[in-house]
């Protein structure tokens, strides 16, 4: 599949569902919920799946900055959501969520381009509805092992090891095997995640801070957030932010990179040069903050 094939979108589209037939709306729910005070400051963090933005969020919420800025219009989580806050639909949703959801006046979220498509169906839909002050862009540089954790997730089911059993961790990596079919679609996808946000803040222009999971590991918790917190509106934190995220056990992935690698040069070459502008954006702010 072509990564911009419109053919993908409109797949998309058509398997987006009601979220919001749940019905279980409950009037003193949704009036009680309305009648708190919207945050002060609303903010996106857009990503690409498998990016690092479980331990942003992570760090966000340990320094109390503000909610966690969880994945609200994930199709995954996005009904059970909806009957929580008595949303009867996306706008209802979207006003109720942030009220509930905020902290200290503050409300974040975070969103991959597939989401918007599957809750908003376009950009600017969802840039009309939410109204962030603040955005966000991560992005993993490395896309390879990226794309062979997105592989990793699809056949094990296991996202991160902080609340993982070590009988759990080790049985997700007796499950993972090398599929390089399914870690080229990922890349397909991933990069196509990219393209699509980088059009919808250049359309919006959009002061979106860009940064990479590289960068995060290489300022470290305590830098990393606070620099969050200055881009994304919120108050900087003291230092001291201790960090409960942690990465999983990667051998058998690194593997999996060097096979991949050396068996499609030519299509990792094709894919760095797609990707160049943006990673060219990246490098500007590691040069700034690292």
């Amino acid at each position: 599949m072509p990564l911009a094939d419109p053919r993908f979108i409109m797949s998309l589209i058509k398997r987006r569902r009601d979220f919001f037939a749940h019905g279980s709306f409950k009037q003193g729910k949704f009036d009680k919920i309305m009648s708190k005070p919207a945050p002060a400051n609303r903010y996106a963090i857009f990503f690409t799946p498998r990016s690092g933005s479980t331990r942003v969020s992570g760090l966000i919420a340990d320094a109390e900055l503000s909610n966690r800025p969880r994945e609200f219009f994930n199709p995954n989580f996005l009904d059970q959501i909806a009957k929580r806050h008595s949303a009867r639909n996306l706008r209802e949703y979207v006003e109720l969520i942030q009220r509930q959801q905020q902290k200290n006046g503050h409300f974040g979220l975070e969103i991959t381009y597939k989401q918007i498509v599957y809750a908003f169906t376009t950009g600017a839909r969802f840039l009309s509805f939410y109204q962030p002050h603040k955005t966000a862009w991560l992005i993993r540089e490395d896309i390879l092992s990226q794309a062979v954790s997105v592989s990793r997730l699809i056949q094990t089911q296991v996202a991160h090891s902080p609340h993982v059993s070590s009988d759990a961790l080790a049985q997700a990596d007796d499950q993972f095997h090398y599929d390089a079919r399914q870690i080229r679609a990922a890349m397909s996808r991933i990069v196509w995640m990219e393209r699509r946000t980088e059009a919808l803040i250049a359309r919006a222009k959009l002061d979106s801070f860009r940064f990479s999971y590289e960068m995060t590991n290489a300022l470290g918790p305590d830098r990393a957030t606070r620099l969050l917190a200055e881009k994304l509106g919120m108050p900087v934190p003291p230092e001291g932010v201790e960090e409960q995220h942690k990465k999983l056990p990667g051998k058998k992935g690194n593997d999996f990179v060097a096979r991949f690698r050396s068996e499609h040069p030519d299509l990792l070459r094709s894919v760095d040069r797609k990707r160049a502008p943006l990673l060219a954006l990246i490098e500007k702010q590691k040069e700034l903050f690292l």
